[in-house]
């Protein structure tokens, strides 16, 4: 059952919804009453209804009031309208999903509000309408607890306009404390330019700036035959081999450019864990995938997420990148997070080849060479003997 209310709006030709009486599920909020569109939801409509799960809101609305879903605490899916152009303060207080979480015992210190969310947010792309739902996911979590730390989430460092992007939540009254990007070297640029985009965010716009994904493959090999992000194409920059100690160097770079900038609190690898599931096949990893879930997606994914997950799900993009081996064993490079605060002395000595090539035609004499090309494990390049 789903009932509403209804009053006339000011300009006498156009309604809000008042009142809702309901207990589904499902919420199918009408686009007209009386002939007239339906334009604003007023404030509390749907508080203290935690049966809903799903609200689907059409085209007319333009205004969600304050407090409209508070209390809403099994909401999961809400569907905007193009139209909307406000959503009132505390639109979604008092949900109560970061209660369970703390209850659960998690020490509940900082909330993200989207996941690389430069070119849109929910599927809104309209800065506007991007920022109405920064500003409600960040009043949802002041109102739980307002010493949580509310971060955002952008990336393409490489781009140059994070100036912009802080100026965009800035004049948009976004209320947020930690502006957080993603780093992969292969596809973000420099270390220097890294430095130089958080650096002006937090000089500016006095915010702390984190990395919230980095990785770096620690080997070429593939253990699922899902295809890796990376492997030996040349169809993006290499700056690290693909060693255990290139994966070590490679966090410990990008922690100490965070580091080196006011207001950088830390960096956070992505996917330390994420190994291929055993399995004599693809067919009987695959089939794990899909019952016990993936750290990407399974099939299911394709019903929000068609053209990425919908595809490319059943299997770890990732495993060369994981901080354990294919059989889950912990890498070397996994110390390095402990070692950060102390660093490390050890032995220099040869990593990786630095592309040595040598060309024999067929009927000659050869001898090997006694040196090669090398990248070292302090990064340095140099030759070191053929043994």
């Amino acid at each position: 059952m789903q009932e509403f209310d209804f009053q006339i709006n000011y300009d006498n030709e156009t309604y809000a919804v008042s009142r809702y009486t309901g207990d589904e599920k499902k919420v199918l909020v009408p686009g007209q009453f009386g002939g007239k569109p339906v334009t604003i939801l007023l404030d509390k409509l749907f508080a203290g209804h935690s049966e809903i799960e799903e609200v689907v809101i059409p085209e007319t609305v333009t205004d969600l009031g304050e407090f409209v879903f508070d209390g809403c605490e099994n909401l999961r899916s809400l569907v905007l309208p193009e139209t909307l152009t406000a959503i009132g303060g505390s639109a979604f207080a008092y949900n109560t999903r970061l209660q369970t979480i703390r209850a659960a015992g998690a020490d509940v210190a900082m909330v993200q509000i989207g996941n690389e969310t430069t070119k849109g947010l929910c599927g809104e792309t309209a800065v506007p309408k991007m920022c109405a739902l920064y500003r409600a996911g960040a009043e949802a979590v002041r109102s739980f607890d307002p010493n949580i730390l509310i971060a955002v989430h952008f990336t393409n460092p490489e781009a140059g306009n994070y100036g912009k992007l802080a100026y965009m939540l800035a004049s948009n009254q976004v209320d947020y404390d930690v502006f957080a990007t993603s780093y992969y070297p292969y596809w973000h640029g420099t270390l220097e330019n890294l430095q130089a985009q958080l650096s002006a965010v937090a000089t500016q716009y006095k915010k702390k700036v984190m990395v919230a994904e980095t990785q770096w493959a620690y080997t070429a090999a593939d253990g699922d035959e899902s295809p890796n992000s990376i492997g030996e194409e040349l169809k993006y920059d290499k700056p690290y081999p693909f060693t255990v100690q290139g994966q070590s160097r490679e966090l410990r770079d990008v922690a100490a450019t965070v580091a080196s900038v006011p207001g950088g609190i830390g960096v956070f690898y992505w996917e330390v864990g994420w190994i291929p599931v055993p399995g004599a096949d693809w067919a009987a990893r695959s089939a794990k995938w899909e019952q016990f879930g993936s750290g990407w997606a399974s099939s299911y994914a394709g019903e929000y997420d068609p053209n990425d997950a919908g595809k490319y799900y059943g299997g770890s993009a990732c495993d060369n990148q994981a901080m354990f081996d294919f059989e889950g064993n912990p890498l070397e490079s996994l110390k390095t997070f402990g070692l950060l605060p102390t660093g490390n002395s050890a032995p220099i000595q040869a990593d990786a080849l630095d592309s040595a090539v040598v060309t024999v035609r067929v009927g000659e004499s050869f001898q090997m060479p006694g040196t090669v090309p090398a990248i070292f494990t302090d990064g340095s390049r140099a030759e070191a003997a053929v043994t």
